[in-house]
């Protein structure tokens, strides 16, 4: 008897979950029904909006057809303008350019980099605008092939600036030049005895000026001399052979010269500079001539190059 009652009570609990999980069932089949008919039935919505939403971003300029002389040649002790012109576009419109930004930068390694503002020269299209830059490249500026070209401009889009675009991309060569002047053209002696020995010219020293961009170095610099004939009796001479060039202000430790012969002025060197700074050295070299000796059976006169034809300076 205990057991058929067991069986019985587990099938009454079996039975009510099952009426429970039906009733759920039935109630929540129902609540579809009743939301469909609300979505369908007679005066209900049957149309709706909704707001779309489309952001477009500010475009960054571009710079193109960068356009300057591949080769540019210094001007001789002074400077020569590098003109270079670029476009760019925008397109959000050339209103979006930021005109007073558009900027050139020149630059070499180990040289000064030189920056200037470009100008707006004309507009190509809505979107496109044509600018116009220049440099100063001074007669001392290092010589190469690889001088780099940098432009820029930046987007406008209330402030502060953005997108700023830039070109790196070119560059130009810079050619050599050798080049130099010097002064007095001149060099002359207070009257001097023929027993006088180790004298310097009253005209120390010649101040020779780089005006290239060449470093003119040890070797290259020359001297071609004459000897110096008598001007009241011709044929009496004092020889090329007697004078000295030194860089320093001394006598017998310079090159000795001789009569139509190009000799090497020992320790003289010539390095591009600014030679406007005037300290001897920047683009300087200095000369000092002394006559050593003059032969003792020789007329008092006047001496010079009128007949053998001056001294020649020269570089290479």
């Amino acid at each position: 008897m205990k057991e058929v009652k067991i069986k019985k009570n587990i099938f009454i609990a079996v039975f009510m979950v099952l009426l429970i999980g039906g009733g759920v069932i039935f109630t929540s089949a129902n609540l579809l029904n009743d939301f469909a008919n609300k979505l369908t039935g007679t005066g209900k919505a049957t149309s709706g909006s909704a707001n779309v939403n489309v952001q477009v971003g500010n475009s960054a300029p571009s710079i193109f057809l960068v356009q300057f002389s591949p080769v540019i040649n210094p001007n001789e002790n002074n400077y020569r303008i590098a003109y270079i012109s670029f476009q760019a576009e925008d397109m959000n419109g050339i209103i979006n350019l930021n005109f007073s930004s558009a900027k050139i930068i020149v630059s070499k390694s180990g040289d000064v980099t030189k920056t200037s503002s470009c100008v707006n020269v004309n507009n190509i299209t809505s979107k496109i605008a044509n600018f116009s830059c220049s440099v100063n490249l001074w007669y001392f500026e290092t010589a190469g092939n690889d001088w780099n070209i940098n432009v820029s401009i930046s987007d406008l889009v209330n402030l502060p600036l953005i997108g700023t675009k830039e070109n790196s991309s070119n560059s130009f060569t810079y050619s050599e030049l050798t080049a130099m002047v010097f002064a007095p053209l001149s060099m002359n002696w207070s009257a001097i005895e023929v027993t006088d020995v180790d004298t310097l010219s009253t005209s120390n020293p010649m101040l020779i000026n780089n005006t290239g961009n060449d470093n003119i170095t040890l070797g290259n610099i020359k001297m071609n001399a004459t000897d110096l004939e008598g001007e009241d009796f011709a044929g009496e001479y004092i020889y090329a052979g007697n004078f000295t060039i030194n860089v320093a202000n001394s006598c017998n430790t310079g090159t000795f010269m001789n009569n139509g012969v190009t000799l090497n002025i020992t320790n003289a060197q010539l390095s591009k500079g600014n030679h406007s700074i005037n300290d001897g050295s920047t683009g300087q070299e200095q000369l000092y001539f002394c006559l050593e000796a003059i032969n003792d059976d020789i007329s008092a006169q006047t001496y010079s190059t009128t007949a053998g034809g001056p001294w020649t300076l020269s570089v290479q």
